[in-house]
């Protein structure tokens, strides 16, 4: 079930939130779990029923370990600190394995397989496993949990708590990545079960916002971006530019979009859940921009595999290895194709450039200078003015391994960035863009100058891009907008006009790309 569509919108989300609010004001706590639970396995369900069995797997799973591990708790009750390190080892083994080999299974087996043929020529058969939805987020959420509980820093908790904390639907099929410490308190408290206003409001602030961004900027991105990937061996210089500035613009508001639903879809619940994307194109380097990019994603690699390896406590060469690990892993977390690992470790080339102090942005006013591997300060130091750009330039580079589908388009965008000839493929795919906002006008156009239709198509696209650039350079994010919001009578009017056209525009309806993640 998608957030943008209008079996979501207008049956699920009501009885959601109607059977949530109306069971906590009997004060019937557990129902209210176990039905946001039944809601939240609909509408994972809803996708396919034979995902039900695998998420429910998963769930057993790892709650499975957390039990196995409150029996030994019971054992060293009169002294924790007695729990042998080694046996904390044995259930951490147990409980990453079995995630991590089910998380193989089912998104990396036919990728090594594959590799292993083209290796070792080799001829064994790919299983063409179809990847579970969202399998990469729940999955992690449940691995910072089975860790923490096998290094005695979280407690068991009840079987119907622990499910309702996997599978609350806002989060559960494109993050963020959500933590047991953050997210089992809010369910407990009993303030948070009871209906606020105010928090409703910014969250429908959120919601409709979101959908905006998907409905009418990322879909409709989408049409000259997927033309232009498609045609990649036959692209000139400026189409393959406008190409992947679309794309780099359409993920922008895509994921941006996802997230300001989730985030307002929690808070219509009073919960608040994490915020996973802050204006990263506004960012000076690659570094800070995973500050603000997919946040969740990055602190859990951070905590669970940065900081495990040894973080920057052993030295340069350590430190540059692990952050190299890091990227490289973030990359492959996207996908199980070279593509994305390309794309991780062209990510994590550039921070490691940033953390050995070679080149570096400028810091803020009152900021310390940044502390560079090498000797302390950077070589260079880069306006803040001249990196933002340069970042964004740096990212949208990266975006041709990310969207490209295999490592032979990739080259081959690169190759058309140098393709300064004309061949007629922007003619072509401005032609695809055709919204119904410009219907009208561009029949008009046809009519008039038929030869001469596809220039406004053309105008479209490039003020299209204006307008997305305007809105990620110069406005507010959704965030500080829902947190000002007075809710005054314009804006009231403009927020149901806003939702007027986007319900009108969910016809051409398309899938989240972080649901492919």
């Amino acid at each position: 079930m998608l957030f943008n569509s209008y079996v979501f919108i207008f049956i699920f989300l009501p009885l959601a939130l109607g059977g949530w609010y109306l069971l906590n004001h009997f004060r019937l706590r557990r129902v209210s779990c176990a039905f946001l639970t039944a809601m939240s396995l609909w509408f994972y369900a809803w996708f396919n029923i034979k995902y039900l069995f695998l998420i429910l797997f998963s769930i057993a799973m790892n709650y499975a370990v957390s039990w196995l591990i409150s029996l030994w708790d019971r054992r060293y009750a009169a002294d924790p600190g007695a729990f042998p390190m080694w046996q904390r080892r044995c259930f951490l083994v147990l409980g990453t394995g079995a995630d991590l080999a089910l998380f193989f299974w089912f998104k990396y087996l036919d990728f090594f397989i594959s590799n292993v043929n083209a290796l070792f020529r080799t001829d064994w058969p790919l299983h063409h496993i179809l990847l579970p939805l969202g399998i990469s987020f729940f999955t992690f959420q449940q691995l910072s949990f089975v860790i923490d509980r096998a290094l005695g820093r979280a407690k068991h908790y009840p079987f119907l708590d622990y499910a309702t904390f996997v599978t609350f639907f806002p989060q559960l099929i494109a993050g963020p990545i959500v933590l047991y410490d953050e997210m089992m308190p809010q369910f407990a408290d009993e303030r948070k079960r009871k209906f606020d206003p105010d928090s409703f409001a910014r969250g429908t602030v959120l919601f409709v916002t979101g959908l905006g961004k998907k409905v009418l900027l990322a879909d409709t991105l989408a049409i000259p971006a997927n033309y232009g990937f498609s045609m990649t061996w036959y692209m000139d210089t400026l189409s393959t530019v406008l190409v992947l500035l679309s794309y780099t613009m359409e993920l922008y508001f895509d994921f941006s979009g996802y997230c300001d639903m989730a985030l307002g879809i929690g808070k219509m619940f009073n919960i608040d859940l994490p915020v996973n994307f802050n204006s990263p194109y506004l960012s000076c380097s690659i570094r800070e921009f995973w500050q603000r990019w997919h946040i969740t994603l990055g602190r859990f690699f951070t905590k669970y595999v940065y900081r495990p390896l040894g973080g920057s406590r052993r030295g340069t060469a350590r430190t540059v290895f692990n952050v190299f690990v890091v990227f490289a892993l973030s990359g492959l977390w996207h996908g199980a194709a070279w593509t994305y690992v390309s794309w991780g470790v062209m990510h994590g080339l550039c921070t490691i450039w940033e953390d050995l102090g070679i080149t570096a942005p400028a810091p803020l006013p009152g900021e310390k200078p940044k502390h560079c591997l090498l000797k302390g300060a950077p070589f260079v130091t880069i306006p803040r003015k001249a990196a933002m750009p340069l970042t964004f330039v740096l990212f949208m580079l990266s975006l041709i391994f990310f969207r490209s589908a295999d490592m032979g388009d990739a080259f081959a965008m690169f190759r058309s960035l140098a393709h300064p000839l004309f061949p007629g493929y922007m003619k072509f795919t401005a032609m695809q863009l055709a919204p119904a906002e410009t219907y009208l006008l561009g029949t008009l156009a046809k009519r008039l100058f038929p030869a001469y239709s596809w220039v406004f198509s053309l105008v479209v696209w490039l003020v299209l891009l204006a307008v997305s650039c305007f809105i990620v350079f110069t406005r507010k994010n959704s965030q500080t907008i829902a947190a000002e919001s007075v809710f005054s009578r314009r804006q009231c009017v403009l927020l149901a006009l806003l939702f007027f056209w986007c319900v009108i525009s969910l016809s051409r309806v398309s899938t989240f790309l972080y649901f492919n993640f």
